[in-house]
């Protein structure tokens, strides 16, 4: 029996209402029942919509995916009333899309046909007021954003992670490969402004900051390496094969740079960006870690190793620094005269060497740096 009835106007662009008949007490969606028409300008419908409720749109291809302007600098800047209008004159035919993460305050779950019902997907990622049905017959869970980046494959299965640098297409945008057109099958357009976080720990937040600057016209030259160079980083823990890297490589260098970079500057970078993950040598964001060559660990024993990943967790190449056996030790539950012996140890293995030797006493300790 159903336990909650809602109307509302179309949220989907058309003047025709469309009801929304869903049952709170059940998470499947066996028993709701949506329908509403075709829209003919998806972005010309919703763009103002959205935007008013604080997300960033885009103008999407229909039968595509892809943007149909630059949009990086959107990930970080919200969209004026004036541009808004200027999209909306420009591609009022085209679908839309919403950009996730910080700006928009949204994370999008993204389940490319699992197999997992509503009900399964709640209990993983937490239960949200507002799920939307792709075309395909996948599903979008929003959330408030809460930090995440863009993930694949969550768990190996198809399922994504929409955070920040990604986007959603979104309600009413038609796919005309399927017939169909996102809808909105629980929840109400005014739930995207009182969204839920995820569950806790569903997701790691893999998202990193390039330092170059962007601008709607797209990444210059000057800053165009560097920022394919860490848009892959920030996804490559998460790729599963070196082509499908490469893949996005050149999709990002086709939609964001201007000019595009050669096919071969693409290519290296891809591959560069893979070997540091085959290395181990690309980090999570807030995660803390260092560099051990491969000589390091084939050289050093583990305790000897540990000393050094200590010191360089604590200092940088270039810098001078005591390695005292008293706080050392404490700090890594590691006795006076262990620290004595493995601080020794690197010495004689030039992995550190003597800056200045100090006196006896605590007040003037011998000073080290790392081997250049």
């Amino acid at each position: 029996m159903m336990s909650k009835f809602s109307k509302q106007k179309s949220q989907c662009g058309n003047t025709d209402s469309q009801t929304i008949i869903s049952n709170s007490e059940n998470d499947d969606t066996t028993d709701l029942v949506v329908s509403h028409q075709k829209s003919e300008t998806p972005f010309g419908d919703m763009a103002i919509p959205y935007n008013e409720l604080g997300l960033n749109v885009l103008p999407i291809k229909i039968g595509d995916k892809k943007p149909s302007i630059k949009w990086a600098c959107f990930q970080d800047k919200r969209q004026s009333a004036k541009t808004i209008k200027k999209l909306e004159s420009q591609f009022s035919e085209g679908n839309i899309a919403l950009l996730t993460g910080k700006v928009s305050k949204v994370t999008v779950v993204d389940d490319d046909n699992s197999g997992m019902s509503l009900k399964e997907l709640f209990m993983m990622f937490g239960r949200t007021p507002y799920v939307v049905k792709t075309p395909s017959g996948g599903w979008h869970l929003y959330y408030r954003y809460n930090g995440e980046g863009c993930k694949q494959r969550v768990n190996g299965l198809p399922i994504d992670i929409r955070g920040q640098g990604g986007y959603v297409v979104a309600p009413p945008s038609f796919n005309p490969k399927y017939g169909r057109s996102y809808e909105v099958v629980r929840g109400v357009l005014s739930d995207l402004a009182s969204l839920p976080a995820m569950n806790e720990g569903a997701v790691t937040a893999p998202a990193q900051t390039p330092s170059h600057t962007v601008t709607c016209e797209g990444i210059k030259e000057g800053g165009r390496n560097e920022a394919l160079f860490y848009y892959l980083k920030s996804i490559a823990l998460d790729v599963e094969s070196e082509e499908d890297l490469l893949e996005m490589a050149h999709t990002f260098n086709k939609e964001q740079c201007v000019p595009a970079l050669a096919d071969d500057e693409v290519v290296s970078t891809a591959k560069k960006v893979w070997q540091y993950k085959q290395e181990h040598r690309l980090i999570n964001k807030g995660e803390g870690g260092v560099f051990i060559s491969k000589k390091d660990i084939e050289e050093l024993g583990s305790s000897v190793l540990h000393l050094l990943a200590f010191l360089k967790m604590h200092h940088k190449v270039g810098d001078t620094f005591p390695v005292s056996p008293v706080g050392v030790g404490k700090l890594m539950n590691k006795s006076e005269s262990t620290i004595g012996r493995l601080r020794e140890a690197l010495v004689a293995l030039e992995r550190i060497v003597l800056i200045k030797k100090g006196k006896k006493g605590r007040y003037d300790p011998s000073i080290y740096g790392f081997k250049s």
